[in-house]
């Protein structure tokens, strides 16, 4: 099975979509109050009710929450993440979300003995550039290459 995280933002919902599409087993990370209804109505997310019907499976949880996390992880051979904070806000932040968040879905994986995680980052990701977002993407590259998890 295959766990996507961030299904509910475009690009997230691209890639499930598709995996749905090739008969794949898939499980998707939501928020209980996932905003992606919302934000879909504007173009910048993916139904996470469109999703579900069309076949995945859903995790209730967040990145902020290590424990969904480890839960959601459970019984899975490769995690694909889009996750990151842009349109969020709030708590939702750099700090919680692209940083720890990563950090605590990469132990998670680990944890469960995942054969794969797919990250996303950014052109250009290096610990020195003036973004902090871009930071936090070659930070968590740093932490997933260092954790053992193969990616």
């Amino acid at each position: 099975m295959i766990l996507v995280v961030g299904a509910t933002g475009v690009l997230g919902g691209m890639i499930t979509r598709r995996l749905l599409e090739q008969g794949k087993d898939v499980r998707i990370l939501v928020r209980h109050h996932s905003p992606s209804e919302e934000l879909a109505k504007q173009g910048m997310a993916t139904p996470a009710r469109l999703l579900i019907e069309a076949g995945a499976r859903p995790a209730y949880g967040e990145m902020k929450d290590q424990a969904s996390l480890e839960r959601a992880c459970e019984g899975i051979e490769t995690v694909i993440t889009t996750a990151n904070s842009a349109l969020r806000g709030g708590e939702d932040n750099v700090a919680t979300v692209d940083r720890q968040g990563n950090r605590h879905l990469i132990d998670a994986a680990k944890a469960a003995g995942v054969k794969q995680l797919i990250f996303t980052s950014v052109l250009g990701a290096d610990v020195n550039n003036p973004v902090p977002f871009v930071q936090a993407k070659a930070e968590t590259e740093a932490y997933l290459r260092k954790s053992g998890v193969p990616y």
